[in-house]
């Protein structure tokens, strides 16, 4: 079946290939799904289906049992996405409580404001803001506080101690 386990429990209940797990309960109940990759212990333990993910971190997607193509590196990173699917999720439980797709967190805490927050899907990223006004279609905030007021798509605009940018 080409798959690599390492660990008490590791991919246990697997019944494809191509996977490769390291630690105590590693991708435990994988059934279906390819090309995973999760080390550290309980690493993508209740993933039931999906495939090239890639958890790297103790209870790293602890809680994911659907979803494909995740890059989640730290521990705890995206503990409670269930079924999301392309997101990245970088530092200790960056992405812990994110439960959509398209995503990106770079944290060292379980916070809804992380460092860096991205949306694959709008093509937006923050710096020091949580998730994105819905009125801001394109572009980037710069932003130490909350993201100001207003539509801010195709403009660009400067505040006391704050940057937003639009396409």
């Amino acid at each position: 079946d080409q798959n690599a386990a390492v660990g008490a429990s590791a991919l246990r209940l697997t019944t494809t290939s191509q996977n490769t797990a390291m630690g105590s309960s590693a991708l435990e109940i994988q059934t279906t799904g390819q090309y995973n990759s999760a080390f550290g212990a309980r690493a993508g333990q209740l993933l039931v289906t999906g495939q090239e993910n890639s958890f790297f971190g103790t209870s790293t997607a602890y809680n994911q049992a659907s979803g494909s193509f995740n890059t989640y590196y730290g521990a705890a990173a995206g503990f409670n996405n269930l079924t999301g699917s392309s997101n990245v999720f970088i530092g200790y439980s960056a992405g812990y409580n994110e439960t959509g797709s398209n995503f990106l967190y770079i944290s060292n805490s379980n916070t809804s404001s992380p460092l860096i927050y991205g949306s694959f899907t709008n093509n937006n990223i923050g710096i020091g803001v949580g998730a994105f006004q819905a009125s801001m279609t394109q572009g980037f905030t710069l932003k130490n506080g909350t993201a100001p007021s207003g539509n801010v798509t195709d403009q660009f605009a400067m505040y006391s101690n704050d940057i937003v940018a639009g396409n």
